[in-house]
């Protein structure tokens, strides 16, 4: 059991995790998950943001570190050598049954119960990672990926396995996307931030984005003029209603949200903060700087805010 790369105390935090832990945070994290390892006598080299693993005791290869830090960050550290024992042992027993599931997911009949569709990244799919996914553009920096939802693990449909299939792309993802609705509800609450309220979605699974799949299922989350939407990450979103100049203090507001969420995980999906209205979705672009933000809009936003009528008193 050894690491191909000498352990040492890291001066600086590894860009995949900069944004969220500290010095101190990302040493004891990376110390924690190494004496996990060597407890298991695996060989390791650790990588950006990755566990690489060998030799005839693996049941897989790599270990994706991103969303098990962020898992972590959320959390008191006295509970970070259970949350990464307990990540590791799930990703085993995954491992077992995705080979079993690798071979009778060619027969579709069997694998389109476990189809899904989720938000995700753009970043998640750079390096040459995007001839191994299946997707569609969404909106931003999302887009929509096929997925199976299978029952310790999320994972994603690979090109080589829809050529089994025989089915077009429209009915793959619609097949997806009424599976997740049939399988996962979402938890709404109404909250106060500052001083314009807001609706929250926030629950376990991994598919809180999806509610923007079915908007006009949720009529009270559309205004009459739209709707702000921010999906952070995979367990979050919040919606804003767009009815009065209200709207102005939300847009102004809400940016803040969404980033310190999308950067604190886990599952990061979007920074962006999106305008939703009559079945269309538009990316507002934004720039945070020193306690305030510089925003982008589109002309049509801007040509929208102008008729908004004076808030009731």
């Amino acid at each position: 059991m050894f690491s191909f790369l000498k352990k040492s105390k890291a001066n600086t935090v590894p860009a995949w995790a900069a944004s969220f832990f500290s010095a101190d945070e990302y040493n004891y994290f990376m110390n924690t998950l190494e004496s996990m390892l060597q407890s298991r006598n695996l060989n390791y080299s650790i990588g950006e943001g990755v566990v690489y693993l060998n030799g005839s005791n693996i049941v897989f290869e790599q270990l994706g570190l991103l969303n098990l830090a962020q898992t972590c960050k959320i959390s008191n550290p006295a509970n970070w050598e259970n949350l990464i024992h307990t990540h590791f042992h799930e990703m085993e027993q995954s491992s077992d049954f995705n080979r079993l599931f690798e071979e009778r997911s060619k027969d579709y009949e069997y694998a389109k119960d476990f189809l899904a569709i989720r938000l995700f990244n753009q970043d998640v799919v750079e390096n040459g990672l995007k001839d191994l996914v299946v997707r569609q553009d969404f909106c931003g920096d999302a887009f929509t990926m096929l997925s199976f939802d299978l029952p310790q693990s999320v994972i994603n449909v690979q090109p080589d396995q829809v050529k089994h299939w025989n089915k077009s792309a429209e009915e793959l993802f619609q097949t997806g996307k009424q599976n997740v609705e049939k399988k996962y509800s979402f938890d709404f609450s109404r909250e106060t931030i500052h001083d314009f309220d807001i609706w929250f979605i926030q629950d376990e699974h991994h598919f809180v984005p999806n509610f923007v799949f079915s908007m006009k299922k949720y009529p009270a989350l559309i205004g009459e003029y739209g709707s702000l939407i921010g999906v952070p990450h995979r367990h979050a979103a919040m919606i804003y209603p767009i009815e009065t100049i209200e709207t102005i203090s939300a847009v102004n507001s809400l940016p803040f949200i969404i980033s310190g969420m999308f950067r604190e995980g886990p599952g990061s999906v979007s920074n962006c903060l999106f305008w939703y209205r009559n079945g269309m979705f538009q990316s507002l672009p934004y720039e945070i700087g020193e306690n305030k933000i510089t925003l982008k809009p589109t002309v049509e936003f801007i040509q929208m805010v102008e008729k908004l009528p004076a808030r009731d008193v």
